[in-house]
């Protein structure tokens, strides 16, 4: 990873007027970077301290605007990094991450001692215990039956510190998928959720 290569794209908006955007809504933040823990094919992560800095420059554009990553506050919490420009970091579930209610809890525990907020979700077609049978987006995973979707849904959005709720993911090759009367009923009871959840600010 190349700060400076990353800086040069995100300098390509800034002649961009995006303030209104940002006051009415319409852009829920500035999301910085996917997965920055993760070191695939011989590669190397991205420091806690390397992803406060691309917080830091992008306020440096848009100071209004909120910035989150999509990792785990666990990990952003794990280093000596005081965030001042870094909002929100993400947790996105899947069941093999643990009971949802307790990993919800701990990862909320871990934002507020970072002075983060927390924006939360679930991998639905990857992140399943296998009783949909139905084969996941990536091999050897499965995606969620509706029973799943409701229950880890629940569990997550019983966190009133939660900022967001955020889904994976919605492509073609989940159509048939998607089209099902108890996935689709599922989605609706737990959306029906998210709009019922306190208003939370993900700029703690």
């Amino acid at each position: 990873f190349d700060l400076a290569k990353w800086k040069t794209l995100v300098a390509r908006f800034k002649k961009v007027n995006l303030g209104p955007f940002i006051s009415d809504g319409t852009l829920m933040g500035h999301f910085l970077i996917d997965e920055p823990h993760r070191s695939a094919k011989g590669g190397k992560g991205v420091s806690q301290a390397t992803v406060e800095s691309m917080a830091a420059y992008s306020k440096s554009i848009w100071p209004t605007m909120t910035t989150f990553v999509r990792v785990s506050p666990i990990w952003l919490a794990s280093a000596p990094v005081t965030y001042r420009a870094l909002d929100a970091g993400w947790l996105q579930y899947t069941y093999g991450k643990g009971e949802a209610g307790k990993l919800a809890a701990a990862e909320v525990s871990a934002a507020k001692s970072k002075g983060l907020g927390i924006m939360m979700g679930l991998n639905i077609l990857d992140g399943g215990n296998g009783s949909s049978k139905v084969a996941g987006w990536s091999r050897g995973k499965y995606a969620m039956s509706a029973t799943e979707i409701r229950t880890y849904g629940t569990a997550l959005l019983n966190q009133t510190y939660a900022c967001g709720f955020f889904n994976w993911i919605y492509d073609d090759f989940g159509r048939t998928y998607w089209a099902r009367t108890d996935i689709k009923n599922a989605l609706i009871d737990i959306s029906n959720k998210a709009k019922a959840h306190v208003r939370t600010s993900c700029r703690q």
